[in-house]
């Protein structure tokens, strides 16, 4: 069954109501649904001076607590899920000030990686002394999981106040890259210790290899900035339908190939957008890709 509030629906609800042709894809209706809820519930937030992603965070809570969602598949929901995070993290990457956040590495290495070492000991000895955890692995994931930010909430509420290119607001974006970082590597790491994993290369070399890749990735995208993206994009820039297939299509390209590289797709997108920071249509791209970024959220 699935259930909506006080109405339960059988499970061949939609097979029927497309047979007697008076309805459309299971994917349509609850997500048509969703997205009606949202319009009243972040205009509320909206006159609230509150996030709207937050009011996203609600309504999917509640479409998943009555059983809504069981009609679209898992693969779909983290389909958008990701495609959402990819744009948000594009977006964020394209209002990088590189020459000034070159100057802040050392701040961002050391303030991100003390935060996150100080709360992963904080709360893997939390999870030990409550009983929660007890396997060494167990005790990490925990730790990772209390003690690493939502990327896609930060850098939203970032937008909504306009403090993306301040000081702080750089700083906090190079904190959530590292954060992203270090979920991959840690997850790495953690997959070593699966006691049914047998043969393949040893964890040494799976960490060179991934930083291998990690490095390559950055020297092509920087070529890619410094020789090809000015002139590529200037062929889209003859109209804004041209400029918004180009912009989404080189932001999913690259997170695409990071994922065949079995990196990390939002990780990627990121480094896309770093690409086409000083790009002379930035603002231009930033307007397009806006409304996308809002829909994945």
């Amino acid at each position: 069954m699935i259930r909506f509030s006080h109405c339960e629906l059988p499970v061949d609800y939609y097979d029927d109501l497309r047979r007697s042709g008076g309805g459309g894809s299971p994917i349509v209706i609850p997500l048509g649904l969703m997205l009606l809820a949202l319009c009243f519930v972040a205009l509320v937030f909206y006159k609230l001076k509150q996030s709207n992603i937050v009011a996203c965070i609600l309504i999917g809570m509640f479409v998943g607590g009555t059983g809504l969602s069981g009609s679209i598949s898992r693969e779909l929901s983290t389909a958008f899920i990701e495609l959402g995070i990819i744009l948000v993290l594009f977006m964020g990457g394209l209002e990088v000030d590189v020459p000034a956040f070159r100057s802040r590495w050392r701040l961002v290495l050391l303030n991100g990686m003390g935060q996150i070492l100080i709360n992963l000991a904080i709360w893997c000895a939390i999870g030990i002394a409550t009983g929660l955890t007890s396997e060494a692995p167990d005790t990490i994931f925990f730790g990772l999981a209390c003690t690493l930010s939502s990327t896609i909430l930060v850098l939203g509420a970032l937008k909504d106040r306009q403090e993306m290119e301040t000081v702080h607001g750089q700083v906090i974006l190079g904190l959530m890259v590292l954060q992203d970082v270090t979920a991959v590597v840690s997850l790495l790491i953690l997959s070593s210790f699966d006691p049914e994993k047998h043969g393949g290369p040893s964890f040494g070399v799976q960490i060179a290899i991934m930083l291998g890749k990690f490095a390559a990735t950055l020297v092509i995208l920087y070529f890619l900035s410094r020789f090809v993206l000015n002139g590529w994009f200037k062929l889209f820039a003859v109209s804004g339908e041209m400029l918004f297939v180009g912009t989404v299509g080189y932001a999913l390209g690259i997170a695409g190939l990071a994922g065949l590289a079995e990196f990390s797709p939002e990780i990627g997108g990121f480094f896309a957008g770093v690409s086409l920071s000083a790009v002379p249509y930035r603002l231009e791209i930033e307007h397009k890709v806006e409304p996308i970024k809002a829909f994945g959220v």
